[in-house]
Parts: structure tokens; sequence; C-alpha cells
């Protein structure tokens, strides 16, 4: 009943007939309900900080330091650093920066749409735009965006045979981070295997592909002249994140690939494409085909390097993968079922993805936030703690704060404060300030926080909340 409502409610809003117009909508409302907030999760290192740095030393250097390297190129960072240069810096003009982007990845998404469903190209696009992790990037003065942007970007050059775009597209990927980079190869072969004339368009591919391809090795190249390393090292504050997962930990990073697959309200869409492919004996056509070859590259030079390392599978890691499954998904379930079915199951779906937004798990069970809008209570309920402290006459030095709210209100709101939390151990320090929307809190720690520290002042309930605790054995 609630399905088929949904269904009707959207027919006579016309989504169906102007969805272009709903997506452009849609999105901007978003942006002007986020744009003030501030830098959030890994943003705060690869927009904020890098930014910073640029900025405060008139980009009088190239390479950024060890602390704040994570190996990735940083132009991401110079671009906002400039533009806080000519505007000085403020929140709004990051999310402003974003914009353009965000414009693009909508317009990108709806082309590889149209071409490979003409006639459902509504409802496969609200489904990758709507996907909670692309959608709460978008929220955020994110690089993902820009990846993701450029990613169909490359691909729709690839579809549309255009070398201009496949060579514009690859240059922004190589320039954007190192899973931009890994986007090339697997792009490069799709493109060999869409080719229609295969020793000329081998050719053409390869022009069109050396000049990112070689961005990308020249900027690791320098990278290592210039540090000695690559991607990560053993000083680097993410150096616990690309430890080896050894042989059980690969099978727990294969069991959490799943479980992030199936998360955040996409179980339907893969026990659907599951239940109909079985259904189908496997029997797919040749767009099908075509598109698990995508996916299979994707997940060849994109994703299964990751099982080896101990924490690398996050959310946003994995979305072109996954909007490449939703490709997938769209071409089994038209291929399999009528229209009308193809129009609900697709309804069905996109409420799974809303409502996966809301997917909260215990505090013990660390969670993606910067992959799901119930992350956006944060800004205000951190500056509702911060204004209790200031009002208590409770200074930060002598609260101990944790990931991504431990910084200063220069990195995360861009004001003028520059004082910093205690670094006092959790079970040494005299305040603790506690936020489910931090990973960083062991069982050990939770535990401790629970039993033997007073708590003194709580700041929302659900899906976020903060809570000031006391330490009783605190010794001055």
């Amino acid at each position: 009943m609630v399905i088929a409502q949904f269904y009707h409610y959207m027919q006579k809003k016309n989504v169906f007939e102007k969805p272009l117009v709903f997506l452009f909508v849609a999105y901007l409302l978003l942006f002007f309900f986020t744009c003030n907030n501030g830098f959030f999760w890994d943003t705060i290192h690869l927009a904020s900080l890098q930014a910073w740095w640029y900025y405060d030393n008139n980009f009088a250097f190239f390479f950024l330091p060890d602390n704040i390297d994570s190996g990735h190129p940083s132009y991401f960072a110079m671009l906002l650093a400039l533009l806080w240069k000519i505007f000085q810096p403020s929140l709004l003009v990051g999310h402003l920066m974003m914009l353009p982007f965000i414009i693009l990845l909508i317009v990108e998404v709806v082309k590889s749409s149209k071409y490979y469903f003409p006639e459902n190209w509504p409802f496969v696009a609200l489904l990758i735009l709507f996907n909670p992790i692309i959608l709460t990037q978008s929220t955020l003065v994110s690089p993902d965006v820009l990846l993701v942007c450029f990613f169909f970007f490359t691909l729709n050059g690839i579809l549309q045979n255009s070398f201009k775009r496949i060579l514009i597209g690859a240059l922004l990927l190589g320039a954007i981070s190192m899973r931009g980079m890994m986007c090339i190869p697997y792009l490069f072969i799709f493109g060999v295997f869409k080719s229609r004339v295969p020793g000329v368009s081998i050719l053409r591919m390869l022009l069109s592909f050396t000049p990112g391809a070689f961005l990308a090795f020249l900027f690791l190249l320098m990278h290592y002249i210039q540090k000695g390393w690559v991607g990560y090292h053993e000083g680097s504050p993410w150096a616990a994140s690309f430890e080896g997962a050894g042989v059980s930990g690969f099978f727990r990073n294969v069991v959490v690939f799943f479980w992030r697959l199936f998360d955040l309200g996409m179980v339907f869409m893969w026990l659907t494409t599951l239940v109909l492919t079985l259904k189908a004996k496997f029997n797919f056509s040749k767009r099908t085909k075509e598109l698990l070859l995508l996916g299979s590259l994707c997940f060849l030079f994109s994703i299964l390097l990751q099982f080896f390392y101990k924490y690398s599978l996050l959310h946003r890691y994995l979305f072109p993968f996954i909007a490449i499954m939703i490709l997938v998904f769209c071409s089994v379930l038209e291929e399999t079922v009528t229209s009308a079915r193809f129009k609900r199951n697709s309804c069905i779906a996109l409420i799974f993805l809303i409502a996966g937004n809301f997917w909260i798990y215990p505090d013990r069970i660390a969670k993606s936030w910067d992959a799901t809008l119930a992350h956006l209570p944060y800004y205000k309920l951190r500056k509702e703690a911060l204004e209790y402290l200031d009002q208590t006459k409770l200074s930060l030095s002598r609260v101990s704060g944790s990931f991504p709210y431990y910084e200063t209100g220069k990195c995360l709101d861009l004001t003028s404060d520059t004082v910093r939390y205690s670094q006092a151990d959790l079970e040494i320090a005299e305040y603790i300030l506690y936020s489910n929307i931090s990973n960083d809190f062991s069982d050990t720690q939770l535990l401790f926080l629970k039993e033997e520290c007073i708590p003194v002042k709580t700041f929302g309930k659900w899906p976020v909340r903060f809570v000031l605790y006391r330490n009783p054995g605190f010794n001055k």
C-alpha cells in the first residue's frame, strides 16, 4: 500500500516526466540546507587542513608535510585555498566550489542512464543519485564527488566514442586521488572492449588515456623522489589502515565488503538481482554482460587490493563499483519483468535507499557517517556542546575529544579559534566529550565511560548525540 501510494505520488508530481529538473531541485535544496556546514570526516584532512597549509604558506611549496600528506595529489586542496585567497576563507566558498561538480555529476549520470536505458532512465538516475553515499558526499567539500563525477564523464566519453571527453576525464581522474588513478586502467580496458574497429580504436584509446596515466605516474614518481614513500609511511596517521590484513583479515574483509554492499538500504537491489538472475538461469543480455564486465574490471583494479589491508573498505571507496552494479540491477530488472513491475521495483529500491540513511547501528559497531544523511544533526549538536563549555568556563584543554570533532574551530568551521582539546588519554582526562559520531572509542573505553564516568550534559538523542562526561578518577 505504501509503495503504491509513493509511486502514484511520484507520478502525480510529474517526477518521471521532468526528472532532470527534479534532480537539480533536490540537489539544490540539499545544497542550501547544508552550505554552511563545517568540514566533516576525511574532508577535514583532504580539504580543510591541506587548504589551510597552502593558504598560510602562500603556495610556496607543492608537496605537503608528512603529518597531513595522505599520498594523494592535493590539487583539490590547492583549488580550495586559491578560492579562499580570492574570496576569503568561508564555509560557503567551499560548498560553492562543489556546486559545478555536483551539477556536472547529475548531467553525466543522466547521460549514462539514457545510453543504457532510453525508456526508463529517470528511475536509473534516481537510484544512483539518491544513493546515501553520493547524496551525503554531495553535502561535503569532498574530492570523492569529483572522482564519481569524472568517472561518469570518462565513461560517457567511451560510450559516445569521444576522444576529447576521455582525454579530459582521464586527466582529471589522475589528478584527483590514487583511487581516481585506479579508474584509468579498467576504463581503458573497457574502452578497448567497446571499440568498433579494434586496431585503430585501441591506438585511439591509448592516446586518449595516456596523458592521464602519465600525470598520475609523474606525480607518484616525484612524490617518491621528494618524500621517499608512496601512499603511506610508517609515521603516517593512517599507517594502521595500511597494515596487512593477514589470512583471517582477508576473509573478514570479504564479509565487510558484502556488508557494505547490503548496508544503507541497498539490500533490496542486490537480493532482487540475485533472485532474478537465478530465475533467468544466468541468461544475460549483451547490455548486462557489458555492465558486468565493467563492474568486474572495477572490482579487480580498485577494490580487490583493499582486501589485503586492515581498514580500507569504506563505503565511499566503493561507490563507482556500487554505481555500476546499480546499472546491472536495472538491466536485469528491465529484461526479466514487465514495464510496470520495473517501475514498482525501482520505487521500492528508492524507498529502501532513502530509509537506508537511518540505519544506525549500536555504538560498538563502527559506522561510515560520511555516507549517510543521518549525520546532519552533528553540526548543530557540536556547536551546542561548545557553547555549553564556553558558558560553564570549561576550557577545551581540560576536555578530551575525538575524531572528527577534535580539531580546532579554525579547521572545522574556519573561525579564529585555535584552542585544542586535551591530548591526555581517555582514562586520565578530566572531562571527555563523547559522540557516537566517532568510531575511535574502543569497546573498553565505551565501558569505561558507561560504568566509571559521570554524565554532565547530553546533547541530542538520535541519530547523533554528544555526551560530556566527568572522570571522577582524575588527579590534578
